[in-house]
């Protein structure tokens, strides 16, 4: 019996619409599934994971981590289930038959000390490389969703807050291990506990008949739970570009090739982790350290605290980074980049109001997620990766750069933008530059649309305030009336969107 096998697809064609997929399939995945989709991303989970520790832990309250593993995952689906849950969702026949060929036409041969034995039909479980496998797998786990929302809205199940809701959680992923053919693999899955003592979690862990987790841990390739200013946290990354470096001579290779080594590979290695985590001063110093040692054909640099290989530097490493234009080489500078990717998140933020880790970051912090001017930092969490991501605007206004007001919400119809809160005349917030007016708002949530009416095809303003106007308001009145009348809404125009000014 074959019990460790690894079953990779290889694919001499491509399943439908590689366009069409991940918008079609969006609408159909709950929110809370957040990697294959498009508009989503794999990271939100690591964020909103991460806050809710930190928020625990800051709040001094009590909660349990519950990872679930399956066993082989992609190799147990069981194509019955899978294609009742397409049929659910409204799948017609049709596509329902070219998912089952798909399925039941591969074929697969193991590998005995290097050999192909002969090829056999498979039936079940998804092909790993198979393009179409992401989505057809996002769709059976779609049933654990619903039944844990069904125990929920029954009352079967509040949390892991007792015995009953132990085992009932257990019930629940019982029931879906024997439709859907994913195995629960207890031994890997752990219980993690912030602020609840070791003796209560081992008490989970001995009914659940799971593994003692501790924190931090890493979730998704990122770690979850810790200090982010650890250079330790980074040493994967350190690691990994050192291991890259070794496969390379660099006295071998010419300039040229260093540059695009530099440039194309090892700025890759570390980039998942600048997506969501800003890297410390030191990391950032070795990380270059090592790009640098190397164009200069010294070796495969350091870890930190150690001093890379003496070579000669004939020009300075911040000069060779800059741009053609600059005199450089157009490499690019690492600090930079993590500024850049997670800048990103602000616009995401603007951009994905209901998406679910934006509505966890907004029921955490203050308005508008932490990110207006007027919010002091320092009363947030210290190891938030949120706050990190709102620091971002502050280091590049001290670069010179107008970060904070550089994106404006296109108005279209009104209906989803903010009057005084969101930033869709370039002069900023109206709240901020309107202070006298915005104190008479009697709704200040109100959106463009709400603050105003279309007479025929003539859009005229009209607010409400709780006394009239007088004395410096007026004059307030009076510019903020001149500042609007080219941001008008447009008579069945589409909903706002953001764009960089």
């Amino acid at each position: 019996m074959i019990s460790r096998m690894f079953c990779f697809g290889l694919l001499n064609c491509v399943f439908g619409d590689n366009r069409n997929r991940g918008v079609t399939i969006g609408k159909l995945i709950s929110v809370e599934q957040s990697a294959f989709i498009k508009g989503r991303s794999i990271l939100d989970g690591v964020l909103v994971a991460n806050e809710v520790v930190d928020f625990l832990k800051r709040k001094n309250k009590k909660g349990l981590i519950f990872k679930v593993d399956f066993e082989k995952a992609y190799d147990s689906v069981e194509w019955s289930f899978l294609l009742d849950a397409m049929e659910n969702m409204g799948f017609g026949l049709k596509w329902r038959n070219w998912v089952k060929s798909c399925l039941s036409t591969s074929k697969v041969s193991v590998l005995v000390n290097g050999s192909p034995t002969g090829e056999f039909s498979m039936e079940r479980g998804l092909r790993q490389g198979d393009p179409l496998a992401p989505f057809l797998f996002l769709i059976m786990t779609e049933g654990l969703h619903l039944l844990i929302n069904e125990a929920l809205e029954k009352g079967l199940y509040k949390g892991v807050n007792g015995p009953d809701n132990v085992i009932n959680l257990l019930k629940v992923l019982k029931c879906f291990q024997a439709v859907s053919g994913l195995k629960l693999n207890l031994k890997k899955s752990k219980i993690y506990g912030i602020g609840v003592e070791i003796v209560e979690v081992q008490g989970w862990v001995n009914m659940l008949g799971c593994g003692f987790g501790e924190l931090p841990f890493i979730y998704l390739g990122l770690p979850v739970g810790t200090a982010l200013k650890r250079s330790s946290l980074w040493l994967p990354v350190i690691e990994k570009m050192k291991r890259k470096l070794s496969l390379w001579k660099a006295k071998m290779i010419s300039f040229g090739g260093r540059r695009t080594l530099i440039k194309l590979v090892l700025g890759s290695v570390s980039l998942y982790y600048f997506l969501l985590l800003r890297a410390p001063v030191s990391v950032l110093k070795t990380l270059e350290g090592i790009r640098n040692n190397f164009f200069w054909g010294g070796g495969d640099g350091s870890s930190i605290g150690e001093k890379p290989k003496r070579v000669c530097h004939w020009v300075k490493w911040e000069k060779v980074v800059t741009s053609f234009e600059r005199g450089g080489l157009s490499i690019g500078n690492l600090n930079d980049l993590n500024l850049c990717l997670l800048g990103k998140w602000w616009w995401r933020f603007m951009v994905e109001r209901g998406s679910l880790w934006v509505r966890v970051i907004k029921s955490i912090y203050v308005r508008e997620g932490g990110l207006s001017r007027d919010v002091v930092v320092g009363g947030m969490g210290r190891n938030s990766v949120w706050v990190k991501i709102i620091k971002v605007g502050e280091e590049l206004e001290k670069k010179g750069i107008a970060f904070r007001n550089s994106f404006r919400r296109i108005v279209g119809n009104g209906v989803g933008t903010s009057f005084w809160e969101d930033v869709w005349i370039e002069e900023g917030r109206l709240r901020e530059k309107y202070n006298r007016l915005y104190r008479l708002e009697v709704n200040k949530n109100v959106t463009v649309a709400g603050s105003g009416v279309f007479e025929g095809d003539m859009w005229s303003w009209k607010w409400r305030w709780r006394r009239n106007p007088r004395g410096r308001e007026l004059g307030e009145l009076e510019r903020l009336w001149k500042l609007i009348q080219g941001g008008k809404p447009i008579k069945g125009g589409r909903g706002p969107g953001i764009m960089e000014s």
